[in-house]
């Protein structure tokens, strides 16, 4: 296994979801997940499999955010090369009346190597307060 290319891999994976998530694109959001999915959100119980995160997501698009700002993050892989994390910042960025408006939040992401693929088992996401690394 070439770490460097899986971690590359991964991010590409990370910036292709969050892009498609940014348009609200349902079927391509939950084809990055397990149909196991582990979901763990700001003040919620569990979310598990895809028709959980399915709903989540419906209640999620409705946020009026016009974009999911990806920024540098840290990704370790497992010794096997079967697991993966990736974990950092990310802004959603509103429409203000002077311009764009970003609000500051972080996930987690756990990866599991399906099939040559890399899909999400579990993720938590949460907001941050600007003075967070």
């Amino acid at each position: 296994m070439n770490a460097e290319r899986e971690k590359d891999r991964i991010s590409s994976r990370t910036r292709d979801w969050f892009a498609v998530e940014a348009q609200r694109d349902m079927e391509a959001s939950l084809s990055f997940m397990t149909p196991d999915v582990i979901i763990h959100t700001e003040g919620a119980q569990a979310i598990i499999g895809l028709d959980a995160a399915r709903a989540l997501y419906e209640e999620f698009f409705k946020i009026p955010f016009i974009d999911l700002e990806f920024l540098p993050r840290e990704i370790e892989i497992a010794e096997s090369g079967e697991l993966a994390y990736d974990t950092g910042p990310f802004n959603f960025v509103f429409k203000g009346d002077d311009g764009p408006m970003k609000t500051p939040a972080k996930s987690l992401l756990i990866w599991r190597r399906m099939d040559g693929e890399w899909k999400s088992v579990a993720l938590a996401f949460t907001g941050s307060t600007p003075t967070e690394d």
